[in-house]
């Protein structure tokens, strides 16, 4: 769903259109207190690999050097800190963490190229609207909208030629990349293909 947030959508057409040159740095955190539903591990799991498709996405390819640290896994979430290093020189460094009280999750993503910059920050899930004298917040949410956007490219894809391969890649790519964090973790060490 991350990837169709219109926020983050709005970023990647920004980036598509060539208004902020070549992505060099992605900053993200996905902060999300833990559910009562479903393991620790497995929502752990879910988030990095979230923010692992994004990035991998953003950057237009899988990263050549992973670096990772974590704090142990217990009752009250779990902690990763991710760096990810790319062929062409660019970087992502991101936080999940699931050690937030609930109602603080906390979601944002920056993205710095050669020739600008975007920010998206969800919290506290406000947009701020500056109409001159003071600023005012107003409450917004985009996970509806994310939703309808997945549902609309879905339905535009259907009976469309489409190229099946890029898709199978870039999830192959997070998946293996997910197992590179984990070794990272646990080797205490940058993992790098071989």
């Amino acid at each position: 769903v991350d990837l169709h947030l219109p926020s983050i959508r709005l970023i990647r057409q920004q980036l598509d259109a060539g208004k902020m040159g070549a992505p060099g740095l992605i900053r993200s955190h996905h902060w999300k207190p833990p559910s009562e539903t479903g393991s620790v591990a497995a929502q752990l799991r879910m988030l990095v690999h979230t923010e692992l498709r994004l990035a991998i996405e953003f950057m237009g390819a899988a990263p050549n050097c992973v670096f990772a640290l974590a704090t142990a896994e217990s009752s009250q979430g779990a902690d990763r800190q991710i760096h990810l290093g790319f062929p062409h020189g660019g970087m992502a460094l991101i936080t999940v963490s699931q050690r937030v009280p609930p109602g603080d999750a906390y979601r944002s993503f920056s993205l710095i190229g050669s020739s600008g910059a975007a920010y998206q920050d969800d919290h506290p899930n406000r947009q701020l609207l500056f109409r001159g004298g003071r600023a005012a917040a107003v409450p917004s949410s985009e996970g509806g909208c994310a939703h309808a956007a997945m549902l609309q490219e879905f339905a535009d894809q259907i009976g469309t030629p489409r190229k099946a391969d890029d898709s199978i890649r870039r999830f192959r790519d997070v998946l293996n990349v997910a197992d590179a964090v984990e070794e990272s973790i646990r080797t205490r060490s940058a993992w790098r293909p071989e």
